[in-house]
C-alpha cells in the first residue's frame, strides 16, 4: 500500500486525497482479511454491503470504489468493480416538523407584504420546493382577441 500512495503523492496528489485513499485501502484490506478473500478474487456483492456500513453518501462511496479500482489496477489485478451507488446520499435524516411550528410559520409568511413571497413561501413549506424549482415554474395569462380565448 505504501508503494501506491507514494506513487499517488509523485503524481501530485494533495495530502487530503493521501489520507483518504489509505483509509479506503485500509478498509478495503480488513475487507479481503475478514473474509478471507485476495485481491483477486471477492465477491463485489459483499464489499458493496461493507463500503455501504462505512459510506452514506453517494459521493464519499463513489471515491472509495474508486480508490479500490485504481489501487487494484497498481497491483495488477484487472477487475472491474459493478457496484451499485445508494440513492439516498442527499438524505441523511428526516425530521417530522410539529404543527406547531408549521403554524408559527404559516404565521410569519402571513404578515408578509408580497403575494409572490408568500406563495413562494407556501409552496417550499408545503410542497418541499427548492426555491430553484420554483423560479422554474411558469404562470400563465389568458385572454381573449375580438372575443376568441
Amino acid at each position: 500500500m505504501e508503494r501506491f500512495l507514494q506513487r499517488l503523492k509523485d503524481e501530485g496528489y494533495s495530502e487530503n486525497t493521501i489520507k483518504t485513499y489509505r483509509r479506503v485501502i485500509g478498509y478495503f484490506q480488513k475487507f479481503l482479511e475478514f473474509y478471507g478473500f485476495s485481491e483477486e478474487n471477492f465477491d463485489q456483492d459483499k464489499l458493496q454491503s461493507f463500503l455501504s456500513t462505512r459510506y452514506r453518501t453517494e459521493r464519499s462511496f463513489r471515491t472509495a470504489v474508486s480508490a479500490i479500482q485504481r489501487f487494484l489496477k497498481f497491483q495488477d489485478v484487472r477487475v472491474d468493480l459493478k457496484i451499485e451507488f445508494p440513492l439516498s446520499g442527499e438524505f441523511k435524516e428526516f425530521r417530522e416538523i410539529r404543527e406547531e411550528t408549521i403554524n408559527s410559520i404559516e404565521n410569519e409568511v402571513n404578515a408578509l407584504r408580497s403575494d409572490e413571497l408568500k406563495l413562494s413561501l407556501f409552496l417550499i413549506i408545503h410542497l418541499g420546493l427548492a426555491p430553484s424549482e420554483i423560479s422554474l415554474l411558469k404562470v400563465s395569462s389568458y385572454g381573449s382577441f375580438l372575443g376568441v380565448p
